[in-house]
């Protein structure tokens, strides 16, 4: 058995895996996403052990296991992703004793249509190390190196293309690996792995999606499917980067009747809010008179009144919210560090009809991690923002609160 097939199917069992986690992240909880970790890992393990058992009667009949395996990989692949995406489990009802068990079900259901597929992954890596025992160190390098040029492909993948279209693209270095089947079972196998490869592409490209998946969406549970049902609501803007899709959705149109817009920045609030797969991060900033800041909790505010035109470090600024109630508070400079690199760009360029704030007079945007120090500055008050949907959570410290701890 030659190491090119090895490399194709490695690369595609990550890349499937992977996308697997972004179809739970986006149509369910990104934390269920660890549980594809889990299964891929059982289900790789468990084909290892199946040729281990079975190892003589297997490695007689290797040829026309190794014809077989593309085929099933391609049409397991492609319906672990189908159910995955169709499944209709809620999450939010498994704290109900009236509902919890027919969502065990659907759980369970996950690792079902999930697992034959890793499996079969796991029988077809194994192969590779049994019928090559002389070369070992180099077929197992090759697994290595598909691993990481899997990782690399999808990284690329999910800036190109939507989450329904990453695994069709997977499926063809899983067809390909049937070119190298060794014997007269070549051309079956790659007439197998064709037909198995149009009838998925088909599946995979015809799928409705009824939980969202496509636009971002999600399950009813969802903070942006929720919103969205909201008359008057609308999808605004949607960009899907490798942390995660960010959706813009709101009213298009402000109280003035004027396009929402936050071209300076710190002018008031705005009837949009920004999400990551499905999830509420916060409102964002627009000209939407009047100043709202006045809505900050009192205890939040108080930092902020014991200084005259206090210089502000904040750390965290969700979706720009946090900046404008502080600006109201009376800061008069304000450096903001956004760790997250996707939120980081929102803020400063923009997203759909909502202008960035680069620019905005007393405002430093900053890309740093969450404790980074600024090149330069002092401060007055560091406030920072520990929850996503939420500024009443924030912290704020004086100097000398800082100092004295």
């Amino acid at each position: 058995m030659k190491s090119t097939p090895l490399f194709m199917v490695s690369l595609a069992t990550l890349g499937v895996a992977g996308a697997l986690r972004r179809s739970l992240a986006e149509t369910v909880w990104p934390e269920f996403g660890d549980g594809v970790n889990a299964v891929a890992l059982v289900g790789v393990a468990l084909g290892v052990v199946l040729l281990a058992l079975f190892r003589g009667r297997m490695i007689r009949r290797s040829t026309r296991w190794l014809a077989v395996l593309p085929a099933a990989l391609v049409l397991t692949a492609a319906f672990a992703f189908h159910y995955t995406a169709q499944n209709p489990f809620e999450p939010d009802r498994l704290t109900d004793p009236a509902r919890i068990l027919p969502e065990l079900f659907n759980l369970a259901g996950y690792v079902m249509a999930q697992g034959p597929f890793f499996i079969s992954a796991g029988v077809f890596l194994s192969f590779g190390i049994a019928l090559n025992v002389k070369r070992t160190a180099a077929m197992s390098g090759t697994v290595l190196a598909g691993l990481g040029a899997g990782a690399s492909g999808l990284f690329v993948l999910m800036y190109l293309l939507p989450t329904p279209h990453l695994v069709p693209v997977l499926l063809i270095p899983l067809a390909i690996s049937a070119v190298f089947v060794p014997g007269r079972w070549r051309w079956p196998a790659v007439l197998a792995a064709v037909a198995a490869l149009l009838a998925s592409e088909t599946m995979l490209l015809t799928d409705q999606y009824p939980n969202g998946l496509a636009d971002g969406g999600g399950l009813s549970g969802k903070a942006l499917n929720v919103a969205i049902r909201t008359p008057g609501t609308k999808i605004l803007a949607d960009v899907k980067t490798p942390s995660g899709g960010y959706t813009l959705a709101g009213e298009p149109e402000t109280e003035a009747g004027k396009p929402a817009t936050g071209a300076d920045g710190i002018t008031g609030r705005s009837p949009l809010t920004l999400y990551r797969d499905g999830d509420l991060i916060g409102p964002v900033p627009a000209i939407v008179p009047p100043l709202e800041a006045a809505r900050t909790d009192p205890v939040d505010a108080l930092p902020y009144r014991l200084t005259r035109k206090p210089r502000t470090l904040l750390i965290g600024a969700e979706a720009g919210a946090p900046i404008i109630e502080r600006f109201g508070l009376g800061v008069e400079t304000m450096s903001v560090i956004e760790p997250d690199p996707a939120l980081f760009l929102v803020l400063r360029d923009g997203l759909g009809p909502v202008h960035g704030l680069a620019g905005a007079p007393g405002l430093t945007l900053i890309h740093a991690a969450p404790f980074a120090t600024p090149s330069a500055g002092t401060f007055d008050v560091i406030d920072l923002v520990v929850r996503a949907d939420s500024t009443r959570d924030a912290m704020p410290f004086t100097r000398e609160a800082l100092a004295a701890d």
